[in-house]
């Protein structure tokens, strides 16, 4: 079964005869996730604060001192970004909003559990 434009290969293949459309001439031509070229895009905004360097090296820190909270799920996330709020003070290291933080341990909190943690 051929038509002027499509085939079908036994392999379940579909290809088509008409012709390749050229490229936009700001297409990308390198190999890159949907993220680089996000990344490579967007400009405005307010940078990223060069207080989650310290933050998330805290978060990993006290999770590997002092083990995962108890609770399922994203219990204990609270008692987690209290903890690491503390550390940091008394570090004397600034640190982040409960807001900005909040959705990072939830995330960490059932990435590690969902693993077995």
């Amino acid at each position: 079964m051929k038509s002027d434009i499509m085939s079908m290969l036994p392999a379940g293949l579909v290809t088509s005869s008409a012709p390749i459309p050229s490229l936009p001439v700001d297409a990308p031509t390198t190999n890159t996730s949907p993220a680089d070229q996000l990344e490579r895009v967007a400009r405005g905004g307010r940078p990223k604060s060069e207080n989650w360097t310290n933050w998330i090296a805290e978060l990993v820190n006290y999770i590997h001192e002092e083990g995962m909270p108890s609770g399922s799920g994203a219990e204990g996330q609270d008692a987690v970004i209290g903890a690491i709020e503390e550390r940091l003070a008394a570090r004397g290291l600034d640190t982040l909003s409960r807001s900005t933080v909040q959705p990072v341990v939830r995330a960490a909190l059932l990435r590690l559990r969902s693993a077995g943690n």
